[in-house]
């Protein structure tokens, strides 16, 4: 074979190679665009604002169907997961990880009756203040986009009714105003005072996509401060 043709012959296995690397690249992009962005989920978004922005060194939980997102990306992002056999448990690590690292400890649990069980771990971080982040999942909000009524959910307790008189908390209800809850958990856990928060995220917007754009400026996030601020109201004047 002629020097003229072995060029050819590598010219036109290069092209074909090319080619093959096109489409590929071309099938990638398109599998990317068909399978769902977690970098755009609510679940990634909390996940790197208890990591990056509140600086939790690790998560406590006794694992649920009502945040598996949370904990699917805290798995793809290396995050430290531990696990308990009791929410009470996971709540009190948590409570002694903000005791000994200084910074929020941070625990995840499912609706009533995991709520209720850490319940008693919230109420000693407020009689010994300590800076407590508790990440409950919700109840569905459905199609409608509201809060269903407790007593036809299952395990559809009213968690501000069940811990607002112990601690603040921040329900999200639209995907799109998930910053502004964020800013307000956030604003909350720098009191000067330190004090536990729950976060509620209702299970079906875990995997809700939030929106590229900035949201439209709302009032700020609904809150249930404890009771015992109306009490000091009161005492002081």
């Amino acid at each position: 074979m002629s020097t003229a043709a072995v060029q050819q012959a590598v010219r036109a296995r290069a092209d074909g190679a090319a080619a093959t690397g096109q489409d590929a690249l071309a099938a990638e992009t398109h599998h990317a665009d068909v399978l769902p962005d977690l970098r755009s989920s609510v679940a990634d978004r909390v996940l790197r604002f208890v990591r990056d922005e509140v600086r939790s060194p690790r998560l406590h939980t006794v694992p649920g169907e009502a945040f598996l997102p949370l904990l699917h990306v805290a798995q793809d992002e290396g995050y430290e997961v531990r696990t308990a056999r009791h929410e009470g448990g996971a709540a009190f690590a948590a409570l002694a990880d903000a005791k000994l690292s200084g910074r929020p400890g941070l625990i995840a649990v499912n609706r009533s009756p995991g709520t209720a069980n850490a319940v008693v771990a919230i109420d000693a971080a407020v009689a010994d203040p300590t800076r407590l982040l508790v990440v409950v999942g919700g109840a569905d909000l459905g199609s409608g986009g509201t809060r269903p009524d407790p007593r036809l959910v299952f395990q559809g307790t009213d968690i501000e009714r069940l811990v607002g008189g112990i601690a603040p908390v921040v329900s999200l209800q639209d995907p799109g105003h998930l910053e502004r809850d964020l800013a307000e958990v956030a604003r909350l856990l720098a009191d000067p005072v330190p004090r536990p928060v729950v976060l509620v995220v209702p299970e079906d917007l875990w995997d809700a996509r939030v929106p590229r754009t900035l949201p439209t400026p709302t009032p700020p996030a609904r809150t249930t401060p404890p009771a015992s601020s109306d009490l000091l109201r009161r005492v002081a004047t």
